[in-house]
């Protein structure tokens, strides 16, 4: 069976074999088992690194050596899948799509198994797990996304299109998941500029013509963008609020509450033992693109 190692179980098979599930590390030490990797996932590590979100043991180089003497095969990113966004300030950007996705395409495309973002891997063909659920705790987490009332949406506002989605959450409020979709269509439709300067520095994400026009929308009421970027449990979040039409929480990262205080500017009351991130269900999936997937398309 093929194998496409996801990259806590590419790190954990070359040195902290300890780490990994019993069936994971018995699927990768069965030499009969191919053991593929994505070069897009040593994009993802190089660029965590430099960010000095993760420290590898030993430089990248290394371990890629000794994973090629572990029988590993690196797959190569297709053209296709790439999109040339030279100036922009986030390496990521270079991406037309992040590189768990590049994962999922070499999985159907290769009848192979990968460790699942909803839970276990499944194979492509035969639909057979691989490894158990509690892989989905060691994956990382990546959210962007706009928090509001449902009413500050109604009217739909002028940069509305068919690739935008509402998530009804606890407490009145929604989240509007800003997907590698919905960026695309907003430079198709000419709302943001391929290129375009990010919001505000301590942001990785939000393009200036979006942030802007959220500023806008908070006439209407407060309106919360937040990011997190999580590996391993380690990363950072941010959270930027408007109201009026101006900035009452401007960015600035915290380390692990900027979303919780804004949560609380929007007016969620955490039930605790849980934050108010928890409270609102912000856990319920690890990926932005992920959250598009229990809500319909609306007729724009």
């Amino acid at each position: 069976m093929k194998g496409l190692l996801d990259t806590h179980t590419f790190l954990w098979f070359d040195a902290e074999r300890a780490r990994l599930s019993p069936a994971a590390r018995a699927f990768c030490e069965d030499t009969s088992n191919t053991l593929l990797v994505s070069v897009a996932s040593l994009w993802e590590l190089q660029i965590k690194v430099n960010n000095g979100k993760i420290t590898l043991r030993d430089p990248l180089a290394v371990i890629v050596r000794d994973q090629l003497q572990n029988g590993v095969t690196f797959l190569p990113v297709e053209a296709a899948h790439v999109s040339c966004r030279c100036s922009t300030k986030t390496p990521r950007a270079h991406l037309r799509e992040r590189p768990n996705h590049y994962c999922n395409r070499y999985r159907g495309r290769r009848d192979a198994v990968v460790g699942g973002r909803r839970g276990g891997g499944v194979c492509a063909r035969c639909e057979r797990a691989l490894v158990s659920a509690d892989w989905r705790r060691t994956m990382s987490y990546v959210l962007e996304a706009v928090l509001a009332s449902p009413d500050v949406f109604s009217p739909r506002p002028a940069w509305w299109n068919a690739e935008t989605r509402l998530v009804s959450l606890p407490q009145n409020i929604v989240l509007l998941p800003l997907t590698e979709v919905l960026y695309d269509r907003w430079l198709a439709d000419g709302i943001s500029a391929d290129n375009a300067s990010i919001y505000a520095p301590e942001l990785t994400r939000l393009p200036l013509a979006i942030g802007d026009a959220l500023c806008e929308l908070s006439k209407r009421g407060m309106v919360v963008y937040v990011e997190a970027d999580y590996f391993g449990g380690v990363g950072d979040q941010c959270a930027v609020v408007w109201q009026g039409g101006v900035s009452v929480m401007f960015p600035a990262r915290r380390t692990g509450n900027a979303i919780n205080e804004a949560l609380a500017r929007l007016g969620v009351r955490a039930a605790p033992p849980l934050d108010s991130f928890d409270t609102v269900g912000l856990g319920r999936f690890r990926h932005t693109e992920d959250w598009v997937s229990v809500v319909e398309p609306e007729t724009v």
